[in-house]
């Protein structure tokens, strides 16, 4: 269960991302980049996320899941982003 109003793409206890369908069945493709405090997250090419939160300008990256269902993840890629200049 999700915590309240926090849809799949949000950041759980700073920003809430869009409503989205989340393909049953099937797997769906979400593309995340952070740039310091800037969160832009796009679920299967929607964007569901893009926001500011300076609570989060660095740490670590966490993959969530909850009891009672069932969850993969494949073709996890992480990459440094170009410095902007």
């Amino acid at each position: 269960m999700q915590p309240a109003g926090y849809l799949t793409g949000s950041l759980v206890g700073s920003v809430k991302a869009q409503p989205t369908k989340i393909k049953a069945d099937a797997w769906n493709r979400f593309d995340i980049t952070v740039r310091g405090d800037h969160f832009l997250v796009k679920l299967n090419g929607q964007t569901v996320l893009d926001a500011h939160d300076a609570k989060h300008p660095a740490g670590v990256i966490g993959l969530q899941c909850h009891p009672q269902q069932n969850i993969a993840f494949r073709n996890l890629r992480i990459q440094p982003l170009p410095s902007k200049k």
